[in-house]
């Protein structure tokens, strides 16, 4: 499953949040290093993965650790600021739970509705932490835009 969190327990936003990271990470290296999405395979307009291979090695995959530690250290009334805290939190992760485990059924329309909720997310993060999530959000819009929906191969 692309995402599990224990939805109930938000008394440690920080861990939450960084729980989320690091199986978004997972994520986006399975689509662009194995180009798979739950064991499914995932295709990529043109020559694309070249590009976005390289783009998350170099840049995008080290930045996680940059942003773990922000958002570790992030102050709590920033969190909750944002709704990453409590009620709205847990609504968050439960979406993406949710739409996590749609993708087993129908990986391209799951996915958009996924990657959409993902960017929801990394949006109140970047805003928590002074825009440091804003590079792993520009990342997967530009592997969201390069993913080939139209070719029927997914």
């Amino acid at each position: 499953m692309p995402f599990e969190f224990n939805i109930e327990d938000t008394s440690d936003p920080h861990s939450q949040l960084i729980r989320f990271l690091q199986q978004l990470e997972q994520l986006l290296q399975n689509m662009v290093l194995e180009q798979t999405v739950e064991g499914r395979p995932i295709h990529f307009v043109g020559n694309m993965r070249g590009y976005l291979r390289e783009a998350y090695l170099e840049d995008t995959q080290p930045h996680f650790r940059i942003l773990e530690g922000a958002v570790k250290d992030v102050e709590i009334e920033k969190l909750q600021r944002v709704g990453l805290t409590g009620a709205s939190l847990r609504a968050k992760l439960a979406a993406l739970v949710t739409l996590g485990q749609r993708v087993r059924d129908a990986i391209a329309d799951a996915l958009r509705y996924l990657l959409a909720q993902i960017n929801s997310i990394l949006g109140s993060i970047s805003t928590a932490t002074a825009g440091l999530a804003d590079l792993i959000s520009e990342f997967k819009d530009m592997l969201e835009n390069c993913i080939d929906y139209v070719s029927g191969k997914n």
